[in-house]
């Protein structure tokens, strides 16, 4: 799949209206005539387990993380790896091994600022601390974020699950120290967000994009550039029935679209009531490859997959915080 290396201007005037515009167009025409998958709703998400892993964002509480990656959990076990010198050097960042670290909603307006600053180019440091109730804390100095994902949108899935997001963290340091007890925190309770149910839209293909039942590879992540460290924008898959195809294709074999026919998007994350609690814009959508995708048995209904690259995506995660 195609990648495009992009820089951390700021979108430009016109490209905001052009956005306005889109999610506009979804609000009335998608979100409003949008039906789930048959069950989606009954088998919808529950309530993530309660975590033990307890996140401080500048010394004030920032929610409570699902899970950290190995690395993480490592450094909460007393070892602290680090990265190549020459490796943090290209991107130029953290000296220790960058940590991933799994969340959902609930977390602190602060903390999905910093997720969403990142891609709008505001790579900011800051004091990261994760304590493991009543065992050990670690403090991470200079901590900046260098890449994001979100877990796949899949309308198909009829098992309870609950989407996530995924932030890759670099820092300069790290120090661990046992603690006592944790101090008590009230848990905040945000709203519930479904995996698999989901609104996408792009500006003047609503009516195709309401097939969608599967989005994938959604994220970017921090890169050596030329003039340093830029964002990469990963291509997005989209999975839609073959019927609403038509479009794509047609958009995939017109010989200007890198020039003039990039579309803005939108992806509106939502409750198994279907109430929208965030979105995910994506700024300059172009098709790099339209395929048949693999379907179960005789009577599935045929389904193309869609690979897009984008030049910038922003995170709106406002309504994700306790109400």
């Amino acid at each position: 799949m195609e990648e495009r290396n992009v820089s951390q201007a700021p979108v430009s005037m016109m490209r905001r209206e052009l956005l306005r515009g889109a999610t506009v167009l979804v609000g009335g025409a998608v979100l409003n005539g949008f039906a789930p998958r048959a069950g989606a709703a009954m088998a919808a998400a529950t309530r993530p387990p309660t975590s033990d892993l307890l996140v401080e964002l500048d010394g004030g509480f920032a929610g409570y993380a699902l899970d950290v990656s190995d690395g993480g959990r490592a450094v909460l076990a007393g070892s602290v790896p680090t990265t190549p010198p020459m490796s943090a050097k290209s991107v130029g960042a953290p000296t220790v091994a960058p940590l991933q670290l799994v969340f959902t909603t609930g977390m602190s307006s602060a903390f999905y600022g910093w997720i969403s600053g990142f891609l709008l180019g505001k790579a900011e440091a800051r004091a990261l601390a994760l304590t493991q109730r009543n065992v050990r804390v670690a403090r991470f100095t200079n901590a900046s974020i260098i890449g994001v994902s979100v877990s796949p949108l899949d309308a198909s899935n009829q098992s309870a699950s609950w989407g996530t997001i995924t932030a890759t963290i670099g820092a300069q340091s790290v120090s661990v120290a046992e603690v006592t007890a944790t101090p008590p925190q009230a848990e905040p309770i945000g709203p519930i967000w479904s995996a698999n149910q989901f609104a996408f839209a792009i500006q003047g293909l609503e009516s195709s994009t309401t097939r969608t039942t599967r989005i994938e590879g959604i994220g970017a992540k921090l890169v050596s550039g030329p003039k340093g460290p830029i964002i990469d924008v990963g291509n997005l898959r989209v999975t839609l029935e073959e019927r609403a195809a038509d479009p794509f294709l047609k958009w995939a074999s017109d010989p200007s679209k890198d020039v003039v026919g990039k579309r803005a998007g939108v992806i509106h994350l939502m409750t198994r009531e279907l109430a929208p609690i965030g979105s995910i814009d994506l700024i300059n959508l172009g098709v790099a490859r339209v395929a048949p995708t693999w379907s179960r048995g005789s009577a599935a209904v045929p389904m193309v997959a869609v690979d897009f690259y984008c030049d910038q995506m922003h995170f709106d995660l406002s309504k994700f915080g306790p109400a």
